[in-house]
């Protein structure tokens, strides 16, 4: 809760790699679940972030039964409140939901 995540460089380059299953807030099923940053909590700040991958690691791409990557994910258990702003991946805006 009113957390900051500003200013990082994520990168990622050896494709997706957490396989486990999971599932989202309504119990759908997915094959794998791999994001930069993930947001959680009330009135937390997420901006000017740079995410990159060179091979997907982080989608964009949300596929039900599938992955779930997503440079920054506040869909699978919503905050409260969030302001995500000014984010990119691979050098692109980029800012969620996204979907497949």
């Amino acid at each position: 809760t009113n957390d900051d995540v500003h200013n990082n460089v994520i990168a990622k380059n050896d494709g997706v790699t957490n396989h486990s299953p999971f599932t989202d807030e309504n119990g759908k099923p997915y094959t794998g679940y791999q994001v930069g940053v993930a947001d959680t909590g009330n009135n937390d700040q997420v901006h000017d972030n740079a995410v990159s991958s060179s091979d997907g690691a982080f989608g964009p791409l949300v596929t039900p039964g599938g992955e779930f990557l997503a440079p920054i994910d506040i869909q699978t258990y919503p905050p409260i409140d969030s302001h995500v702003h000014g984010n990119q991946y691979n050098g692109a805006p980029t800012n969620p939901p996204y979907s497949g």
